[in-house]
């Protein structure tokens, strides 16, 4: 039965970690000739995978409306915005296009307003919004990782596409268990209904 041949980057993949498993006993000269070869076999194999994206979509929600808290400048309640889940099987993803996954990015998060709850003549923005924090917290009931905080975005004015600014922590351990992310806001209620829903954009890369 015919086997599939490893890809050059898995190819060069477990050479780095034969090299790295090795280095309590190589020598300089050994250190050096698996380096070369490792360049050499990258060279010979030409352009490589550096990663690739997986897309995730953040389902719609409403804020309530109220225009005299509006004028009032009164604060919205805490948990206004719902946890979002994200599920995402990186053995798979790293089996079906045979690339090793060595870590995670948040490359973007974005919220956008939806015409769900703009009846004729409406047209709602995030200016209510003063601040927003992203964070991921893991779904498994066991898990030991932190709450961290992985985007954020302030006074975004009024625009419809709420862009936040994301870190670069490696996500992978919390993707690995799965993520529950939460939203804190700091904003006042808008004047009536908005509806929004969003996406994220994760970054998967080899090393």
């Amino acid at each position: 039965m015919a086997t599939e041949s490893p890809t050059p980057l898995a190819l060069l993949y477990g050479l780095m970690r034969f090299t790295h498993s090795m280095k309590g006993i190589q020598t300089m000269q050994y250190r050096y000739l698996a380096a070369s070869a490792a360049v050499a076999l990258a060279a010979s194999c030409g352009p490589m995978p550096v990663g690739f994206d997986i897309p995730k979509p953040i389902d719609e929600q409403t804020i309530t409306g109220n225009l005299a808290a509006n004028a009032a400048g009164m604060a919205l309640p805490a948990g206004t915005i719902a946890p979002v889940s994200v599920s995402v099987d990186l053995a798979a993803e790293s089996t079906s296009r045979r690339i090793p996954i060595g870590r995670v990015l948040l490359k973007s998060f974005r919220f956008d307003v939806t015409s769900t709850a703009e009846p004729a003549g409406d047209a709602d923005e995030f200016s209510f919004v003063r601040s927003a924090r992203v964070f991921f917290e893991c779904a498994a009931a066991n898990c030991t990782l932190p709450r961290v905080e992985v985007a954020s975005a302030t006074n975004p004015g009024a625009v419809r596409s709420m862009n936040f600014t994301v870190s670069s922590i490696n996500i992978k351990p919390y993707i690995d268990q799965g993520v529950r992310v939460t939203i804190e806001l700091d904003a006042i209620p808008p004047p009536d209904d908005t509806s929004f829903n969003g996406a994220i954009v994760l970054r998967v890369e080899p090393f």
